[in-house]
């Protein structure tokens, strides 16, 4: 199991979780969109993307719209080669069909091999229920094994919420969601630090499948604003790197977010 160094030389396991087929934009896509939904839905933290060892230029229409039917929006997805650079967090790669030895041999990064999958283009539903039958094993096995959803999520920051600007946020223990579809995956919070980190999802219109640091500070007296953030990073290539980018100043928050002022909060149910 990858494991990612943490301040002051501890070690935490990685929690993604890399789908890969041959062509990164059928069958681990499908399976992305399906592991992502069922762990938050059981409270992992795990969290999936998907990749190719030789990628399609974008999702077959016929995937996108078979997915949509399943409520999932891929149509801005864009297909990824697999490398070494997505393994640096990685637990565990599912490879579907196809050898990735190329890149995982020297990683340390279970590698799981899925093999007698219907082709989907031919059958959406058999492929996808293929993949759901393994997929019940694998959450079960990471349950097992891995971290859960942090109860250290601050109550206070979970709900929807508009800000100053008037976007509108639904903000769980999993899962920071810019409406209406922009989402980032967290699999870090950090009450005493005041910041969360999230991975991004792979069908965001911009940034997919990078990394984001969000920064926090309370904001009292400033009803009906309760708290503020601060997108400290938004494209960091690593988990890593995301976290390390410590740029937000609470002390002055109308300019402490990079020269710009931290974004207002307020609870809207």
């Amino acid at each position: 199991m990858a494991c990612l160094s943490a301040e002051g030389g501890e070690t935490r396991p990685g929690n993604t979780v890399v789908f890969v087929c041959e062509h990164g934009s059928v069958k681990s896509l499908i399976a992305t969109q399906w592991f992502n939904k069922r762990a938050a839905e059981q409270g992992l933290m795990h969290r999936a993307i998907s990749r190719g060892m030789a990628p399609d230029a974008a999702v077959p229409k016929g995937i996108v719209d078979k997915l949509r039917d399943d409520g999932f929006a891929v149509e801005k997805f864009m297909p990824t080669r697999l490398s070494s650079s997505d393994l640096g967090d990685t637990e565990r790669v599912i490879s579907i069909g196809v050898d990735v030895s190329s890149v995982t041999k020297e990683s340390g990064v279970k590698v799981e091999e899925w093999h007698a999958i219907p082709p989907a283009s031919d059958n959406y539903a058999a492929s996808r229920d293929a993949m759901l039958a393994r997929m019940d094993r694998l959450l079960a096995d990471l349950k097992s094994t891995g971290p859960t959803s942090s109860p250290a999520a601050p109550v206070e920051l979970l709900g929807e919420f508009q800000d100053d600007y008037g976007s509108r946020f639904r903000i769980s223990p999993t899962e920071w969601v810019h409406l209406p579809r922009s989402r980032y995956h967290i699999v870090l919070w950090d009450p005493a630090g005041q910041y969360l980190i999230a991975r991004n999802d792979d069908a965001n219109s911009s940034a997919g499948g990078l990394w984001t640091r969000i920064d926090w500070v309370a904001i009292p007296g400033m009803a009906p604003y309760t708290w503020a953030f601060c997108m400290s990073a938004y494209e960091a290539p690593t988990r890593q790197a995301a976290e390390a980018t410590n740029i937000a100043r609470r002390e002055t928050p109308r300019t402490g977010c990079n020269g710009f002022p931290f974004s207002r909060m307020r609870r809207q149910n």
